[in-house]
């Protein structure tokens, strides 16, 4: 009796899903109707996340415009720099 057991118990243990099957049934069938939907719901999410990201870059434009500006600023500043001793130097 006990080894009746742990045969059943062995063969329901192998039994279980694996990790690489499907949650989803595969044999669902789809009709065109529902598959419009589908890509229809698919295309307002992503227009949603880009309106999204478009707002949270707009929030942002002022910055990365100072920032920019800045960087360039200390660009000229030490060309002008080099440009100054190099002048002293060589004239």
């Amino acid at each position: 009796m006990f080894f009746w057991n742990w045969y059943k118990n062995r063969k329901r243990k192998n039994k279980l899903p694996k990790a690489s099957a499907p949650l989803v049934s595969l044999n669902w069938k789809i009709d065109k109707e529902q598959q419009r939907l589908i890509e229809h719901i698919v295309e307002e999410q992503k227009i949603l996340v880009d309106e999204a990201r478009i707002q949270e870059l707009k929030k942002y434009r002022r910055t990365y415009i100072s920032a920019i500006s800045a960087i360039i600023l200390i660009l000229i500043s030490c060309l002008s720099l080099v440009g100054y001793y190099f002048y002293q130097t060589f004239f």
